[in-house]
């Protein structure tokens, strides 16, 4: 595997990560919305057992977390496939 093909799906699986922290964002600010509607205290939980708070469980915020590295990874192949050929060269486009 080439350095550029490396560095191509390493973008791609950043993008997935990016993608899934707003994802990740937008699914906590609903859970606390509708905890704070029902007059319920979210309940807390540390991210990924590391540090911050969640209001997500563990294994949620895990599934999630690989839905976006393997997505991004998923597209980086697929698209490399799409765009270079075997060597590394841009395919030249069809007339």
């Amino acid at each position: 595997m080439n350095t550029k093909k490396i560095v191509y799906v390493s973008f791609w699986v950043f993008l997935g990560l990016i993608v899934n922290f707003i994802f990740h964002g937008f699914l906590e600010m609903s859970e606390i919305k509708y905890a704070f509607t029902q007059e319920l205290i979210p309940y807390n939980i540390k991210f990924l057992g590391i540090g911050g708070y969640c209001a997500l469980p563990i294994g949620a915020q895990l599934v999630i977390l690989l839905i976006g590295v393997f997505g991004g990874l998923w597209a980086g192949l697929y698209f490399w496939d799409k765009l270079y050929t075997k060597s590394g060269k841009l395919k030249k486009k069809r007339k």
